[in-house]
């Protein structure tokens, strides 16, 4: 079958498909709006038997190994024209998935790859057209990009591995040039919009034309070259979604699938969510089915996990086989169930957790040989063995120089030359060797330990009782019952536990949260509910805001009356924000009673008695109420506010407990001259025992004309940390040459989207005498401060209590 028949005939299922969407699945009015997989009813789809791979005679005195690659993605969300608003889906096949067909296609290995149902379906909804927003911003003239379109490129065109940047000096470039906060040309874009999109292609792919020249001319892109590549990147899924059948009937592919979600099956068991245990498996086996067109047999679970309930459904969904996890894993074993035998293979996580956390760092060559060597010593002197291995086929190998290709494409050699054993396949086993009934084997116990992760299954069960609810009152359309039933089922995708709290970091874990809660909030709106408060709190802790400008730990001379001397402001912190109708900068500063803050408007103010704002204060260790009174999301617990209102006189409600209250104001001092106002509060009034180092968060709600509008940083709260004010007697300032951050020459940093290059440059190094004896005090030996600037700002997404996390 050609590229062009395959792409005709997914377009054809897809849309087939689209028919039985629901009506979670239209497009609403957000940029990053609640995400749907299309509903399909198992009773209403037709599919063709399997295909039929040329009989092998598996010898039941042989030893073999069965080798599965599970590939699973969290279903994203979708702007407001239906388009998916991550391209993650497109570039995981660009990059991994056609690396793992076309690897397989030209070996003599034999492998399990499984793909969840919501990957398929949105791979296929690619190729039939339905572009990511990402490629639709990729195919824009550089020159005609929008404000909105430069801050989603600023947003997602840097997310990718420093291997994967460093492939392209340009990108590489480009990225420093973004750190350092400097604006982009329009030409940097347009050679960003090409290398970001390259740095997510399977070097197989980059050997070949027409991305060969592309990758090779390395700058000045043209507009035609984004056609070239974008078409390149349709043909590539295209071709992987075509050698999915081709492979099956070489008999060099076993394909396998998962619940429909992908969720943790005992979870749901354990949750008294039988029902929807059993509708992810049915529907996650017609989902598959219906793209494809073929009756997929295997069944890989998310984890390797299954509850013994749940043996029955998946026999009954037509799968024979499953890869599961065991504890200690066993020969391949009959599951009975009342809808007939699942065979059961069982691997342990030992290749799993060498693919994720050890070969990278290996000769490739050396890598795979551990693998072979693995399965001979479980083969030895055991004839009639099968060994069965299970790995994560997604997200590895963004720690790979190479993208994996090496690894996998040595593997796959070495499997088949092996002597001692041969690669097969899980449906060859389960046909051709007769396995006797036995007992459950032992799972490992699956669980969820993190604050974050309990509170998300938390949150996931009281939106699933109030769809128990609306059914029982029958108030609600059965439409809307049926939409707000497939948020719940995304929200049971496992994608979003791996993701939460502080154990990994996705790169994007503020948007998969608001993601997450977007699409509960969205089910208890269909379902003629209020969400509760947790739907607009973030579940984890984010980063501040970092300044536009830092702060001097000089203090200045503020005299706060209505007239704005701009050289009393010279060496303040700033920030600068264009999210906000109402406020287009923050300055500030301190001496060592007082925090100065200066509020600029964005136009004038004077004469209008509509403008409006609370500012929000926190110091380190308050507790208040994570959103303002109207439900506006702060992205902290602040436990003070001050309250500015353009009345006539100016209205100034000084420091206030948040929330709480009046119990009288502190006493602020407030100058305003029309489109600027200043503040003197006092440091006491916020916290008594504030510290050097110590941060108050802040963000200022714009509550003009009434209700709340924006907020001020818009991208989440922002800072102001105390300086220390001792100048001390200097003993040593030294500066260091960037960019040299590689130990003795060969350190490397660690693969992290947390760990930013420059995160350990030493950019320089101050040291200062404090204190020492005095007439008062002739005992005081005093202290050496020695402060160390970075390259890159201090940042702590592991939320350590110093304050950062990387130089801990």
């Amino acid at each position: 079958m050609g590229l062009r028949r395959v792409a005709t005939a997914l377009l054809a299922g897809v849309l087939a498909f689209s028919a039985c969407t629901s009506a979670a699945d239209q497009p609403r009015p957000t940029t990053s709006s609640p995400s749907t997989t299309t509903t399909i009813e198992p009773t209403s789809t037709t599919t063709s038997a399997p295909p039929v791979a040329p009989t092998t005679a598996l010898d039941p005195k042989g030893s073999y190994a069965v080798v599965a690659l599970t590939n699973h993605l969290p279903t994203y969300g979708r702007t407001v024209d239906g388009a998916p608003d991550r391209p993650w889906v497109r570039l995981h096949t660009t990059r991994d998935y056609v690396t793992q067909t076309r690897l397989l296609a030209s070996s003599d290995a034999k492998l399990v790859l499984s793909y969840s149902p919501s990957l398929i379906t949105r791979i296929a909804e690619a190729v039939a057209g339905n572009l990511d927003h990402a490629a639709i911003v990729t195919a824009k003239r550089a020159t005609e990009l929008t404000s909105e379109d430069r801050d989603y490129i600023d947003e997602v065109f840097f997310t990718a591995s420093p291997d994967q940047i460093e492939r392209f000096p340009r990108y590489r470039d480009i990225a420093d040039r973004r750190r350092a906060g400097r604006s982009l040309t329009s030409s940097e874009y347009r050679d960003l919009q090409v290398l970001f999109n390259l740095a997510w292609t399977s070097p197989l792919l980059l050997q070949e034309e027409p991305l060969l020249s592309l990758a090779a001319k390395g700058l000045n892109y043209s507009e035609e070259d984004k056609v070239v590549l974008l078409e390149a990147h349709q043909a590539a899924m295209a071709e992987f979604l075509e050698s999915l059948i081709f492979l099956t009937e070489e008999g060099k592919l076993d394909l396998a699938t998962s619940p429909l979600y992908n969720p943790t099956l005992p979870f749901l068991i354990r949750n008294r969510m039988d029902e929807d245990a059993v509708t992810q498996i049915e529907r996650g086996a017609a989902a598959v089915n219906a793209v494809l067109g073929v009756a997929v047999e295997g069944f890989t679970p998310r984890g390797g996990l299954i509850d013994q309930a749940n043996a029955g459904s998946i026999a009954n969904a037509g799968f024979e086989w499953a890869i599961l996890v065991a504890t200690e894993p066993t020969q391949p074993v009959r599951l009975t169930a009342e809808a007939g035998d699942l065979l059961a293979l069982t691997a342990d996580n030992t290749f799993a957790d060498r693919v994720a956390t050890a070969y990278y760092e290996m000769n490739p060559n050396a890598a795979a040989l551990d693998v072979v060597r693995y399965i001979e010593a479980a083969v030895a002197d055991r004839p009639g063995e099968v060994v069965t291995l299970r790995a994560d086929g997604t997200e590895p190998w963004s720690r790979y120089a190479d993208s994996g290709v090496g690894f996998l494409e040595s593997l796959l050699r070495q499997l088949s030359a092996a002597s001692s054993f041969s690669p097969a396949l899980a449906s060859e086993v389960a046909s051709a060797i007769p396995f006797d009934p036995g007992p459950f084997p032992p799972l490992p116990d699956s669980y969820l330990s993190e604050a974050d992760e309990l509170a998300a299954w938390a949150y996931l069960g009281e939106t699933r009782r109030e769809l128990l609810r609306a059914r029982q009152v029958g108030t609600v359309t059965p439409e809307d019952l049926g939409s707000a039933y497939e948020l719940i089922l995304q929200a049971q995708d496992a994608d979003w536990y791996w993701w939460f709290g502080d154990e990994r970091s996705s790169g994007e874990d503020a948007y998969l949260d608001r993601l997450f809660r977007g699409n509960l909030e969205e089910a208890w709106r269909l379902l003629g509910s209020m969400a509760p408060d947790w739907a607009r709190i973030p579940l984890f802790e984010t980063d501040a805001q970092i300044p536009t400008k830092a702060n001097s730990a000089t203090p200045g001379a503020i005299e706060i009356d209505n007239e704005i001397r701009e050289a009393e402001w010279f060496a303040a912190g700033q920030y600068e924000d264009r999210g906000s109708d109402l406020i287009r900068r923050v300055s500030y500063t301190f001496d060592e009673e007082t925090l100065f803050l200066r509020v600029d408007f964005t136009s004038e103010v004077l004469g209008d008695s509509a403008p409006a704002f609370d500012l929000y204060l926190g110091a380190p260790g308050a507790s208040g109420s994570a959103l303002s009174p109207d439900g506006l999301p702060l992205d902290f617990e602040p436990d003070r506010v001050v309250r500015w209102r353009a009345t006539n006189p100016v209205k100034v409600t000084g420091v206030q407990p948040y929330p709480g209250q009046n119990t009288g104001d502190a006493d602020v001092v407030a100058g305003f001259d029309g489109d600027t106002i200043e503040f003197a509060l006092p440091i006491a009034a916020v916290r008594a025992d504030l510290r050097p180092g110590d941060a108050i968060d802040f963000r200022i709600v714009d509550v003009s004309g009434g209700p709340e509008r924006s907020a001020f940083p818009s991208a989440g709260r922002g800072k102001f940390e105390y300086p220390n004010l001792q100048q001390g007697t200097p003993l040593a300032d030294i500066p260091d040459q960037v960019r040299d951050d590689y130990g003795p020459g060969r350190y490397t940093y660690v693969v992290d989207s947390e760990v930013a290059a420059g995160t350990y440059d030493l950019a320089a190094l101050k040291v200062r005498r404090l204190g020492g004896p005095t007439e008062a005090d002739p005992d005081d030996v005093g202290q050496v401060q020695f402060e160390i600037e970075f390259q890159e700002p201090l940042n702590n997404p592991w939320s350590a209590p110093a304050g950062f996390s990387h130089q801990t």
